[in-house]
This record gives C-alpha cells, sequence and structure tokens, in this order.
C-alpha cells in the first residue's frame, strides 16, 4: 500500500505573519495616540499657562487701578490738602481747580484727570490713572465726588471707583470732641432725642432712656451710665452704634483758618463784615418778608438805634455775616445765610430762629414732614469763633432817651423768660467751646422743649437741661437736605468714602 501523502503546514506560517501584522498596526497605532495625546497635553498645557497668565493679568490690573484709588484717597484725607474738597487741591504744587473740564464720558460732569498711566511699584509692566469726577455737575460747594481708578496691565484694564465726599459741619447731626463739660459727663436723658449722623469721639453718657434715630459712633468701646446700665438706663439706638470709631479730628479745622475763610468769602461776595464794637457786640434779627436788620449793642447789652442796617434784604448778601465780635441772633430767616463770629467771640439765639416756611416751625418736626419740599428753600449755619448760647428769652425794649454823649438812641432791654419751647432751624457749630444754654437758664426755667431742625457741633459738651428737670429736653431733627446742599461757605472736616465698585 501506499503511504499517505503529509498535509503541507505553510498556511499557518501565513497566519502567524498577518497576526505580527495586526500586532504591529496595534503598536503603531498606540504610538499615534500617545503623540496625540501628548500633543494635546502641550497644547492643554500652553493654554493653561496663558489662561494662568491673564489671570494674572487681571488681578494685577485691578491691584493697579485699587493702587491709584488708594493714592488718591490719602491725598484726600492729607492735611496738606484741604479736607476732601478737590476743587481746591493741589498736586505737586499746581492747583487741580484750572485742570477741571466737563466730559461727556462722565454723563456731562466735570472731571480733572489727577494721574495718568503712571507705574506701580512692585508690578512690572502695570500702570495706573485716575479721573476725578464731580457727581453734581458743575457745582463745587456739595463736595461729592467719585474716584475712577483704572489699572492696565498686558492689555488688561480694570476698573474700580469710589465715592467721596467732603464733609462739612452740617454733614452731622450730633458731633462733638468730648462728650464732658469742665471734666464732668454731661448726659442724654428720657426724652431726648437725635437724628442723622451722630458722631462723637468721647465716650456717650447715658441716663434713661434717650433715643437715637440716625447712625452713632463712639470712640469709646462702651457707653456711661449713670444708673448701672439695662434696665434703668436703656437707650435706643435705633441704626445702632459702632464703638472703637475713628478719630475725627476735630481740632485740625476748628482753630480758626476756616473761619478766617468765612471772613474772606463774606468780603469776596460783598456780604456783611463788621469789625469789633469795643466788645458790646450786635444784634442780628431776620424780619418776615426776606430782610434783616443788625443794631449795634451798648454795654449794658441796650440795642442802639438807628441800625446799622435796617430791613436789608438778605439776598444782597450773597448769604455771608461775619462778625468780629459776639452777635445775638432771633427772627424768621427767608434766605441762605452763614453767620460767623470770629475767636472767642459768641454767637447767642435769642429766643427762636425759624425759616419764613413753614410759617409754625411745630410742622417740620410732625411725623410725615417732607423735607425735601421745593417750597423749603431757606438754610442757615452759625458758626461761632466762642460758644453757641441759647437764650430763651424775648426782646421787650421799648426806644428811651438817647444816651449820654451819643448821636444814638437806647432800646433799653428787659429780658423775659420765653416759657415756652424754643425752636432753632439752623446748623450750629462751636469751633473752640460748647452748644449751650445760658448758665441761670439751665437751672431757673421749668423744663421745655428745645427743637433744632439741622444740627450740633462742638468741642466740649455744653449743658442744655438738668437731670433735676430744668432748662430742655432735646429734640433735635437733622436736615438731610444738608447731605448734599449745606448753608453757603461752610468749611469742610475730612472725607467720606462709600459705595467702592469695581467693573
Amino acid at each position: 500500500m501506499r503511504p499517505k501523502a503529509r498535509r503541507s503546514r505553510a498556511r499557518p506560517v501565513q497566519r502567524r505573519a498577518s497576526q505580527g501584522g495586526i500586532v504591529l498596526i496595534y503598536a503603531l497605532f498606540v504610538v499615534v495616540l500617545i503623540l496625540i495625546l501628548g500633543l494635546a497635553f502641550m497644547q492643554t498645557s500652553a493654554l493653561e499657562t496663558l489662561e494662568n497668565t491673564h489671570a494674572v493679568q487681571r488681578l494685577q490690573a485691578t491691584a493697579a487701578a485699587e493702587y491709584g484709588v488708594a493714592r488718591a484717597r490719602a491725598m484726600c484725607d492729607s492735611t496738606g490738602n484741604q479736607h476732601g474738597d478737590w476743587y481746591f487741591m493741589a498736586y505737586n504744587g499746581n492747583s487741580l481747580s484750572s485742570s477741571w473740564a466737563t466730559s461727556a464720558s462722565y454723563s456731562g460732569h466735570s472731571i480733572c484727570n489727577l494721574f495718568t498711566n503712571q507705574a506701580v511699584p512692585n508690578i512690572v509692566g502695570a500702570t495706573y490713572s485716575v479721573v476725578i469726577e464731580d457727581l453734581t455737575g458743575n457745582v463745587v460747594t456739595s463736595g461729592l465726588y467719585r474716584i475712577h481708578g483704572y489699572g492696565t496691565v498686558g492689555g488688561f484694564t480694570r476698573q474700580v471707583a469710589l465715592d467721596s465726599q467732603g464733609l462739612n459741619f452740617a454733614s452731622f447731626g450730633w458731633l462733638t470732641n468730648s462728650e464732658t463739660n469742665g471734666g464732668n459727663p454731661v448726659w442724654f436723658i428720657t426724652g431726648d432725642t437725635l437724628s442723622g449722623l451722630i458722631w462723637t469721639n468721647g465716650q456717650f453718657n447715658i441716663d434713661g432712656n434717650p433715643t437715637f434715630n440716625g447712625p452713632a459712633y463712639s470712640g469709646s468701646g462702651s457707653l456711661n451710665y449713670m444708673n448701672g446700665g439695662p434696665p434703668n438706663d436703656n437707650p435706643n439706638f435705633a441704626k445702632g452704634i459702632n464703638f472703637n470709631a475713628p478719630n475725627l479730628n476735630i481740632g485740625s479745622v476748628l482753630n480758626g483758618n476756616d473761619i478766617t475763610a468765612i471772613d474772606s468769602a463774606a468780603q469776596a461776595a460783598g456780604g456783611i463784615l463788621l469789625s469789633s464794637n469795643s466788645g458790646n457786640g450786635y444784634s442780628l434779627t431776620f424780619n418776615t418778608g426776606g430782610t434783616f436788620t443788625i443794631c449795634q449793642l451798648d454795654s449794658s447789652g441796650d440795642q442802639l438805634s438807628p441800625a446799622l442796617y435796617n430791613n436789608v434784604a438778605v439776598s444782597t448778601t450773597d448769604g455771608a455775616f461775619y462778625f468780629q465780635d459776639k452777635v445775638l441772633v432771633s427772627g424768621t430767616l427767608t434766605g441762605q445765610v452763614t453767620v460767623a463770629t470770629s475767636s472767642g467771640n459768641d454767637i447767642d439765639v435769642v429766643n427762636n430762629l425759624v425759616y419764613s416756611y413753614p410759617a409754625n416751625p411745630a410742622t417740620m418736626f410732625q411725623a410725615g414732614f417732607n423735607q425735601s419740599d421745593p417750597l423749603l428753600t431757606s438754610k442757615c449755619a452759625l458758626i461761632s469763633g466762642g460758644n453757641v448760647v441759647i437764650k430763651p428769652s424775648a426782646w421787650s425794649g421799648t426806644l428811651t432817651k438817647p444816651k449820654t454823649g451819643s448821636s444814638y438812641y437806647a432800646y433799653s432791654t428787659s429780658w423775659a423768660d420765653a416759657g415756652a419751647n424754643m425752636y432753632i432751624t439752623a446748623t450750629c457749630a462751636s469751633v473752640t467751646g460748647s452748644f449751650e444754654n445760658y448758665s441761670s437758664y439751665v437751672t431757673s426755667l421749668p423744663q421745655k422743649k428745645l427743637n433744632i431742625y439741622g444740627g450740633v457741633v462742638q468741642i466740649t459738651r455744653g449743658v442744655v437741661g438738668q437731670t433735676s428737670g430744668t432748662g430742655f429736653i432735646k429734640n433735635y431733627l437733622y436736615d438731610t437736605r444738608f447731605q448734599t446742599s449745606p448753608p453757603p461757605f461752610l468749611p469742610t472736616i475730612g472725607a467720606a468714602f462709600s459705595n467702592w465698585q469695581l467693573y
């Protein structure tokens, strides 16, 4: 028999060769995939690096903008520049007042390019620019500004804005450096009511349940209680109290220089400027109908006739009254005025000093009174180089015989206690002393209410009433118009900052 022929093994060899090709293809695919992934990773890393760089640059641009705003704020706070009023500041000896121009880009407001493309320390390639915008348009008296800071790094620009308001006496419902008189605490008592911005560099003294209807600030870390605190002493701080508040350097402006500025304003504006009357002083009476009368006083406090100014229109003075002597102020005002006295001379408020609108001043203290009523246009500030003294009395003198050796007649004055609530529509500031009741009236008069529509500013706390039930209970309502539109020629005492924004 023939042996069987063997089968060829060539086909398995071909299969192995085919399998090797597939492995090679897989290997090449893996290599290509790795290369693709590597390139993608490198691309992603590059993009992340670029994005990180941009993020850092954006942060640096913001920091540059904030640096510019901080530098502008430091200028605004510095003693070398007049207390936050940008229009009257100088930089490197150059007045900014000549640099203001209106700009459509800023709602038609006046602007000043304070800094332009200045290098930022410690940030390579970073620059900042600062623009000051007058938020009221072209009115320089309100002191309302916006500081715009622009920071640029690597093509990125960020903007930071901060509002700045030049503070003046009329910005406060209550402001004191000290709540003591002769080293003794002066107390807020039950029935006392304050509103507006309430600030003391000292410590509030509380006896009973007074009410503070505005935000309150104290340089102290606590309240001083007469009766040990609640429940016997339980003040109502309706908008809270902030302890350990920063010191408002009142003394830096209440040193006579700003009183001198009012003096200069009275001269420049064609206002009333009267020299010393041998220390006897003057009386200033505002008359219904928009006029005023000024008389000299003699050594007895009698008014002398004829008057120096008799029924003269308030509008002719541009609102500036400056006395280098004491002055007694009273009457019904139509118009806008600031009355000031030189260093050491008091302003005495005799009986009532009220606005002609509304006819009944009590209306202004009633709930629902519209402080923005367009018919309420009168404004008044009393800035005393001495004390502001309240005299709840009324002139009751009559014209008598001529003064001996003088061409003047005298109104022999007898002071009669008013015996009623008293009204003052004005912001009252004593730049060296106190806002206080006439000493004999603090203890002798039955307790009435002193209504002030404006504000009270004083270095040391004056006494207007006694806890024993004599003198005055305080009812002080802040005139909110003064926040943005104070009486004329008021000196500023610093700057407040608010409304920080990042664009």
